[in-house]
């Protein structure tokens, strides 16, 4: 497909979007750990993107923002606030050694930083609705996935009651090597769903729990909005998308399943950072000979076209009865022409109601997609093992929950 005159802008929406997500995702006060390590690096040595340090890394997010704010002209309303990104930078810096020092404003500090994000996030949302609705589309479909990891305390409650008005969330102290949970209850508490006194605040979606980030519809939106840039990326990029999108929802409402599930979610968001943003082509993913047995598409094939098969089957079998006949002395000439007249009207009928069906190139083509799309999404989604299933039988449950996408590829004529 030719390259549309906006893929340039659409695709700085998208970075944009995942960026403001990471951003927000760095400077929690739990964030989850990404790629980032703490290697000794003796003697200045250059890091690759996946040894540099989580402050650097935030750091660089945050540079990103500024850059891509400025690039795409929505950072500023030219009133209170000529940068978003700039100020964004500031309040996470004062926050970083906020939290160096101990100091007691770090939750304060937090909670402003964040109610930027939201105002920062919310003007860039007005801004591309009015401009483009590919660039909109774009900005969500990016922020929509990387949030799906960097907005997700693994631990989390599904629900939680609102805190107070003016009242910052509390952050319970979490195991080591665990991510913190954050609580809108008291301080060391953690946000459980204990019975609500007379006249308190219901309880409503953990906005950071797996069933909120993976619930069905975020995910289906996730689908509906690469579908709707389909024609930016590699024609089985959307598909592929929105069937591990699904995959991963079925993993979110699985306790068992997701217990630890966080680091695969981290190689799952970057697979759709290189398919959507990087360009890679998704085929480049599946594993050498990797097979998908898919039985459903060969029982398509023999409903789409059992007439055709039976008749080229009967016609075959009397042109085999007539050579037989022919090189024996068996046989009469009227049951030697009779067969002949079969098998060449046989396979004319055949060829005859092929060509009557005009969808049938496509239909093939169709079944090809399909089935080609369920071993693009099984090879590219990094869910771990599914417990309770065996091993045999693993990827073809992921692809049957791959199959709930509501994304296909397109397919010429």
């Amino acid at each position: 497909m030719a390259v549309p005159p906006d893929a340039a802008a659409v695709v700085s929406a998208l970075r944009l979007g995942w960026c403001m997500a990471e951003v927000r995702g760095r400077n929690r006060p739990d964030p989850p750990p990404g790629a980032g390590v703490e290697p000794p690096r003796p003697g200045h040595a250059l890091p690759l993107e996946i040894e540099r340090t989580p402050d650097e890394l935030r750091i660089e997010a945050e540079m990103l923002l500024i850059e891509l704010g400025a690039k795409m002209g929505v950072d500023g309303d030219g009133k209170k606030e000529p940068s978003y990104a700039c100020q964004l930078n500031s309040d996470a810096e004062a926050l970083y050694w906020a939290r160096k020092s101990h100091a007691g404003t770090a939750g304060k500090q937090w909670d402003d930083l964040a109610e930027l994000i939201y105002k920062f996030d919310a003007h860039i949302q007005d801004i591309l609705a009015a401009r483009s609705e590919t660039q909109s589309c774009g900005y969500q479909l990016g922020r929509a996935m990387a949030e799906t990891y960097w907005a997700l305390n693994p631990r989390a409650a599904a629900k939680v009651r609102p805190a107070a008005p003016g009242a910052a969330a509390e952050v319970s102290p979490a195991a080591p090597g665990a991510a913190a949970e954050v609580s809108p209850a008291a301080p060391g508490t953690a946000a459980e769903a204990s019975p609500a006194a007379p006249g308190a605040a219901a309880e409503v979606p953990n906005p950071v729990a797996w069933e909120y980030l993976l619930s069905e519809p975020r995910c289906r939106e996730i689908g509906r909005l690469a579908g709707r840039l389909s024609r930016y990326f590699h024609m089985y990029t959307a598909a592929a998308i929105a069937g591990s999108a699904m995959v991963w929802m079925h993993v979110a409402a699985d306790p068992r399943w997701r217990g630890n599930a966080a680091p695969a979610l981290y190689q799952q968001i970057r697979h759709w950072f290189e398919f959507t943003i990087a360009a890679q082509d998704p085929t480049t993913l599946i594993s050498p000979y990797a097979l998908l047995r898919n039985f459903r598409q060969v029982a398509h094939v023999l409903r789409a076209f059992w007439l055709q098969f039976l008749l080229t089957g009967l016609a075959g079998a009397a042109l085999i009865v007539l050579a037989d006949l022919l090189a024996s002395p068996r046989g009469t000439t009227l049951a030697k022409s009779l067969l002949a007249a079969a098998g060449v009207t046989g396979f004319s009928v055949a060829g005859v109601s092929a060509k009557l069906k005009n969808q049938a190139q496509a239909l093939l083509l169709r079944l090809r997609q399909d089935a080609y799309t369920d071993l693009i999404t099984v090879e590219i989604t990094t869910a771990p093992p599914q417990p309770r299933v065996l091993p045999g039988r693993r990827r073809a449950k992921l692809a049957g929950m791959a199959r709930q996408r509501s994304v296909t590829p397109v397919s010429p004529n």
